[in-house]
């Protein structure tokens, strides 16, 4: 089958879901996740991703273009902005992990010490110190990660909250994980993407941090009150910008910390952010695209799309199709359940229970009870998800990841 376009507030949407994942949706559950936050603009190519789920803004898992005389909403995107995955290889082969023909968990657990040091290393110093090695004493740091479209001059709260959260991830579902290639449909294709079927994988996923949430928490009072629309647009998209580009220097600085920690070389293959608007066209043609939980895919591009934090994650390759989704793709699977009605089931279930639902096998930093609000069943089905990604023709799996391990923030008080 392909897409599906239904009429939605007088829209043609296109939605990105077979049949079956089709089943638990429906066209009013859309059009209430999108009408308050639509009225009164003009959108073209309204599109809805398999992971489509509700939220307190746009839904995530949608994509649109909106034309530039109206003001950018900054519940669009909303705090996460920038959010996104970075997949790197390291210099180690597979079959370093094992020892006669099984994990070797003590070599896992060991890289997993190794980059819990990483990400929670800086709790040490304090937000002033924090603040002088950064912008005084490591402007390299700046040159290094940020590439042009940062810009420095910021208030002195927002450059606190960049130095304060450089070379972390955050908490809610972000995470790091170690990968192995399991399912390899076409060994060459793969290759050629300079990809290696015999190294060890690591994602990183994490977004702006606070500066994310300071932004939208500007934006969002200067929205309810303005007058201008263009200069707001202007100011609003810059901000963007900043976030985007900080929350990639952070997976890049995590990258080439975790490497180094482990005394290996890091290759890059993608990354990508799932949260982000972009001016694009010119002229009288002048549009935003806006991404919430989506991310860049085009015809032949190479895109993953991760399941749980320690599920499968699946390389895939984009289709033509893609120009129907603003050229994007679903960044994972949307959630059943939302985390405060997981922590209700489970968060005072006891450990042997829990222990039960953990995905078996999967090494972590922290306990299965830091983590009941990300169980794979607070997640729709991977099997169908992943099947509506490729029966309407957005792409198609090229490779499958098998999880070893994830890494996430510690909670203050410890494991």
């Amino acid at each position: 089958m392909d897409y599906m376009t239904k009429k939605i507030m007088g829209l043609d949407v296109n939605i990105f879901m077979n049949s079956l994942l089709w089943k638990g949706t429906s066209v009013s559950q859309i059009e209430s996740s999108l009408k308050s936050h639509l009225k009164g603009y003009n959108i073209d190519n309204l599109a809805i991703m398999p992971d489509f789920t509700p939220s307190n803004s746009l839904p995530i898992g949608t994509t649109m273009k909106v034309d530039d005389n109206m003001p950018l909403n900054p519940s669009w995107i909303g705090m996460d902005i920038g959010c996104g995955y970075r997949l790197f290889s390291i210099d180690l082969k597979k079959k370093k992990l094992e020892k006669n023909r099984k994990l070797n968990t003590s070599r896992i657990q060991k890289i997993v010490d190794a980059i819990d040091t990483v990400i929670h290393k800086r709790r040490n110093i304090s937000p002033i110190e924090r603040a002088r090695q950064f912008f005084d004493g490591s402007n390299a740091l700046i040159n290094k990660y940020f590439d042009s479209s940062f810009n420095p001059d910021i208030t002195s709260e927002s450059k606190q909250s960049i130095a304060n959260n450089f070379g972390s991830i955050g908490n809610g579902n972000h995470f790091i994980d170690l990968f192995i290639p399991d399912v390899i449909k076409n060994q060459q294709h793969f290759k050629n993407l300079g990809l290696d079927p015999d190294k060890v994988y690591i994602l990183i996923h994490t977004g702006s941090r606070e500066l994310g949430y300071k932004i939208n928490q500007e934006f969002t009072s200067r929205f309810q009150s303005n007058t201008n629309t263009q200069e707001f647009n202007y100011s609003y998209l810059n901000a963007v910008q900043t976030a985007l580009a900080y929350a990639q220097a952070n997976r890049a600085f995590l990258q080439d910390e975790i490497a180094e920690s482990l005394n290996l070389e890091g290759t890059l293959h993608l990354d990508l952010p799932h949260n982000a608007i972009e001016l694009v066209g010119g002229g009288k043609n002048k549009q935003y695209l806006v991404r919430k939980g989506a991310d860049f895919l085009t015809k032949g591009s190479l895109g993953i799309i991760p399941t749980t934090f320690a599920g499968d994650a699946h390389l895939v390759i984009g289709l033509p199709n893609t120009e129907k989704t603003n050229y994007s793709k679903n960044h994972g699977l949307g959630r059943m359940y939302t985390r405060q009605q997981m922590f209700g089931k489970y968060g005072r279930i006891n450990k042997s229970k829990l222990n039960k639902l953990f995905p078996k096998g999967i090494i972590s930093n922290v306990s299965p009870q830091e983590l009941v609000e990300e169980l794979p069943n607070g997640y729709k089905s991977p099997q169908r998800v992943i099947e509506s990604f490729e029966d309407t023709k957005m792409g198609y799996v090229l490779a499958t990841l098998k999880p070893l391990a994830v890494i996430v923030e510690r909670k203050r008080n410890g494991k």
